[in-house]
């Protein structure tokens, strides 16, 4: 049974006895049905193109962001998520066909590049405690040799610069004269 609507067609089928499928398509305009295995045109164009939407089902499964809320606008979001992050690593593959990277890094890679921005501005905040600074320092990867910190009176202190130096990291700062 086809129902049409300016340009839409909906097609309800039932393969066997208590069993009903129902389909939308934008792409159709008629109530074509293929001879051979008496299926509707739309049914056959779905199972032509199906496979790529099970493919990122089961994508999103492996490593799925989303978190169990209530709120709707989030599962959108978190849907979203899963797919961009299944685009990006086809656009990235396709770009760059000699590296093999699984998915679990390339998201690790992806979520690291989106959030150091954010990491090195709050790093270079100048009332952040030493631990904090140093934490993110790691998680950059900040530990370089040749590389330097550059702090104001309110951060600076001799422990800081002891653990920078360890780190192989130099600094150069104001220090107060209370701060030992």
């Amino acid at each position: 049974m086809f129902g049409f609507r300016d340009n839409m067609v909906l097609v309800s089928h039932a393969p066997r006895k208590g069993k009903n499928v129902l389909l939308i398509s934008t792409m159709h305009n008629d109530a074509k049905v293929d001879a051979e295995t008496q299926k509707p045109d739309i049914i056959l164009s779905y199972n032509d193109t199906k496979g790529g939407v099970d493919v990122v089902d089961r994508l999103c499964a492996n490593y799925n962001c989303a978190r169990a809320t209530k709120r709707w606008p989030m599962v959108i979001f978190y849907a979203m998520l899963n797919v961009s992050t299944i685009n990006s690593q086809v656009i990235h593959t396709a770009n760059n066909p000699d590296t093999k990277l699984l998915r679990r890094n390339f998201i690790e890679n992806l979520a690291m590049k989106l959030i150091e921005p954010h990491i090195r501005d709050r790093q270079n905040q100048s009332n952040l405690p030493r631990s904090i600074k140093l934490r993110l320092s790691e998680i950059l990867h900040i530990n370089d040799v040749g590389r330097n910190v550059t702090t104001d009176n309110w951060y600076t202190s001799i422990p800081l610069a002891e653990a920078l130096l360890q780190k192989g990291l130099t600094t150069v700062g104001k220090i107060r004269k209370n701060k030992k």
